[in-house]
Formats: structure tokens, sequence, C-alpha cells
């Protein structure tokens, strides 16, 4: 907190923001006295313009009932901390995918299991059956696999020239098509918006959201 509030300029984090097994139930303290030392602090959530694009792809007419959300990085992360360090992507991909202010709806039905390398979280809300599959294995290359229902694609990355390539494959058709990089679009978003406060309070927002699912979905563990 010392370094942020000695900054004048914009701070960009890389999610989460703050450890919740650290901070506890002290964590919403902490994080207002942040937010007050600087008012340009950028979250980044680059699976919130992710989510967009897969919104586009899938078909809007067909009523969700079941999401998968698989999600493996190479991380170093063990038990509980897999979920503090990878559900930020899962739950701002939601934010944007699913249902409005599905981060303040209620979570029904929550199964965990929590192993040395897997967090799996599964749950109902407004009756779309939802679950989280989080893996940390050191060394492994990040891959990250959606299903919507019976239709599945998953989000592949390559080098090209230098270039950091995107793209997602239809498991069903095998197809694949190259999307926007998600970081790019963050920064493209940030550069727009350099002196927007309602740009860093809407972040900010976020950020809390997210912090309060994460903290309730750990509180369910002893």
């Amino acid at each position: 907190m010392k370094l942020v509030s000695k900054l004048k300029s914009i701070v960009i984090i890389e999610k989460p923001i703050i450890s919740l097994l650290k901070f506890k139930n002290e964590y919403q303290n902490f994080l207002k006295k942040i937010y007050k030392k600087n008012n340009k602090i950028l979250v980044c959530y680059p699976y919130l313009y992710f989510s967009k694009t897969i919104k586009k792809i899938f078909n809007q007419k067909e009523k969700i009932k079941k999401i998968d959300f698989e999600f493996q990085s190479g991380g170093n992360k063990k038990f509980k901390q897999i979920c503090i360090d990878l559900m930020p992507h899962a739950l701002s991909f939601f934010h944007n995918f699913l249902i409005k202010n599905f981060l303040k709806s209620k979570f029904n039905n929550c199964r965990i299991l929590i192993k040395k390398n897997i967090y799996k979280n599964e749950f109902k809300i407004r009756n779309i059956l939802i679950r989280i599959i989080l893996r940390e294995n050191f060394r492994e290359k990040t891959s990250l696999k959606i299903t919507v229902n019976n239709f599945s694609i998953s989000r592949k990355t390559k080098i090209v020239n230098g270039e950091f390539i995107n793209y997602i494959r239809n498991y069903k058709t095998n197809k694949i098509r190259r999307i926007k990089n998600p970081m790019s679009e963050l920064y493209n978003d940030l550069f727009l918006n350099l002196d927007n406060k309602k740009y860093y309070n809407i972040n900010r927002k976020i950020t809390l959201d997210i912090m309060k699912k994460n903290y309730f979905l750990l509180s369910l563990t002893s």
C-alpha cells in the first residue's frame, strides 16, 4: 500500500489485487485504504473482453442450462491459493457473458472440491448449472475450455512472427477462428480512458464484487 500511495500515475495491477488468505475478513478495509490513496488503479481482467467475443459466437436464442469453465495455468499455486489466483478469470468472464448482476447474485447449492493442483466449484444461479474447474501445474501450457450446453470451444494462443495470436477451436467442427487479443483490448480501452474517473470506478466496483464472491467461496471450505 505504501508503494501505491506514493504513485501519482496510473497503477496497473495483475489480479488478484491482494491475498484473501492473508487479509481474510479485513480485505475490504484494506482495499478501501488502497483506493483512498490512489483513485487511478486498474486491476487487469482480460476475460471481461474475451467473454464478449464468446457471447457473439454462442447461439443467443438457445436457453442456457449449464456452463463449464475449465482453466489451467502453468503456475505453482496449491489448494486454496488456486482459487485466489485463477477464480477472478472465471468470475470476470461470467460477469459479461451471463445474466445481469451475476456478481451480486446468490450462488445456490455450492459444491467444492480442493486438491493439491485442482480447485472445483459447482453451483446454480437462476436454474443455470455452473461448473468451474481450475488447475495449476508448473510449466504446463495455459489452456481454457468453455462448454455452454453442448457447445464447446477451447482458447489457444501462439506466437507468429513475434505477434501473440489468440484463436478459438470449435470442438464439434474442429474449425479454428482467430479472435482479438483480450489483453490488447484491455490496454486499448485504458488508453481511451486515461483520465476518465468513471472507467476506474467501474473497475474498482468489479474488483470489490469479485473479491466478495471469491471470499464467499473460500469461506465454504475449512
